[in-house]
C-alpha cells in the first residue's frame, strides 16, 4: 500500500475472573473489519485490592499467556510469563513492546491462551492489544499539518468532577480553542485528591476516547492505569515513589500516530469508575492533562 491513513486505537479483550491454576484456551478478539490493524504494544490488567502498582503485582506476576499473529499461528510454543517480559505488565502506559509490529488483516482474530499459577484469582482480567488502524486515503476525514506552520508545546486540562464510587459519565468534552490546531501525543490521568492510603484516590476506572466525530479509539473502554500515564492509584503516602519515577505520569505513552484535532473541534470522552468494592472508598476528582502542541497555520 503506496498511501495509507494511520490511527491510533486500542484493543481490549476481557477475559473475566481466571481461577487458581486454571488454563483458558484459544480466547478469540475479533478485529474489525473496516481496517487492517498494526500491533505495536501489550498489556493486562486485572481488578486490584491495594493502590501500590494499581494491585496488580500480587497477581498478574502468576499470569501466563500467549498469542496468535496475522497467519494465526502461536508466536511461542507454549505461555509465557508476563511479569519477566514486562516488570509492570503494561501499567501506567508503560506496554510491552512488539518488535517487529505486525499487521492483522480487516476482520482478523488474534488467539489467546491464558494460564493463572498462582493461588489466587484474576478477577477482572483484561488483556489489551495497543496499536494503529490503517485506512486507505479518504475514508475517514484527515487533518494534519500545514504546509507552512508554527507550534508550541501546549497541555490542555480537563477536570471530571465527584466521580461517584460506582458512576458512568458519558459525553464529556474538551473544546480546542479557536486560535491554533492540537495536536495530542500523550495523555496523563488522575486523582489528586486529599486522602489516605487510597481510599481518596480510585482504583477502576475506564475512559472511552472518542474524536468530534464520535468515532472512539478503542473497542472497549480502556482502564486509564493500564493505557495512560496515569498516577490516581498511586498510594499518597509516599510508597509509590519508586514505581512513579518509572512509569506513570512523568512518563506519559505516546499516541501512536499522535492525534490531531482541528481548532473548534472536539475531544470526547466516555468515564466509567466501579470501585464499590473497596471499603472506604468516595467520589473523587478525576484530572486529565493532554499533552501536545499548539499548531498554528503561517
Amino acid at each position: 500500500m503506496d498511501k495509507f491513513q494511520l490511527r491510533h486505537f486500542d484493543y481490549v479483550l476481557p477475559v473475566g475472573t481466571l481461577a487458581a491454576g486454571q488454563r483458558i484456551k484459544a480466547l478469540v478478539l475479533n478485529l474489525d473489519s473496516d481496517s487492517s490493524f498494526i500491533l505495536r504494544g501489550r498489556a493486562a490488567h486485572c481488578q486490584s485490592v491495594m493502590p501500590m502498582y494499581a494491585g496488580q503485582v500480587a497477581g498478574l506476576n502468576h499470569l501466563l499467556d500467549r498469542y496468535t499473529g496475522p497467519d494465526e499461528e502461536y508466536l511461542s510454543q507454549d505461555v509465557t510469563r508476563f511479569f519477566n517480559e514486562n516488570l509492570f505488565m503494561g501499567q501506567y502506559g508503560s506496554p510491552l513492546p512488539v518488535r517487529p509490529p505486525m499487521i492483522y488483516p480487516p476482520g482478523g482474530v488474534i488467539v489467546v491462551d491464558a494460564f493463572n499459577d498462582g493461588n489466587t484469582p484474576l478477577t477482572g482480567l483484561e488483556l489489551y492489544f495497543r496499536g494503529s488502524k490503517i485506512f486507505a486515503p479518504g475514508v475517514l476525514e484527515c487533518h494534519t499539518y500545514p504546509e507552512k506552520m508554527s507550534s508550541n508545546p501546549y497541555i490542555y486540562n480537563q477536570l471530571i468532577q465527584a466521580l461517584g464510587v460506582s458512576e458512568t459519565r458519558p459525553n464529556t468534552v474538551k473544546d480546542i480553542q479557536p486560535d491554533a490546531d492540537f495536536v495530542m501525543r500523550a495523555m496523563t490521568i488522575g486523582s489528586l485528591n486529599p486522602g489516605f492510603r487510597g481510599l481518596s484516590q480510585y482504583y477502576q476506572v475506564w475512559v472511552t476516547l472518542r474524536d468530534w466525530d464520535g468515532r472512539p479509539y478503542s473497542n472497549l473502554p480502556v482502564h486509564v492505569d493500564a493505557c495512560f500515564g496515569a498516577c490516581g492509584s498511586l498510594p499518597n503516602d509516599g510508597s509509590g515513589a519508586m514505581l512513579a519515577s518509572l512509569v506513570g505520569p512523568y512518563h506519559p505513552p505516546l499516541f501512536t500516530p499522535e492525534i490531531y484535532v482541528p481548532a473548534t473541534r472536539q475531544l470526547l470522552f466516555d468515564f466509567a469508575r466501579n470501585d464499590a468494592y473497596v471499603q472506604g472508598t468516595a467520589a473523587v476528582d478525576i484530572r486529565v492533562a493532554m499533552i501536545g502542541a499548539k499548531v498554528y497555520a503561517l
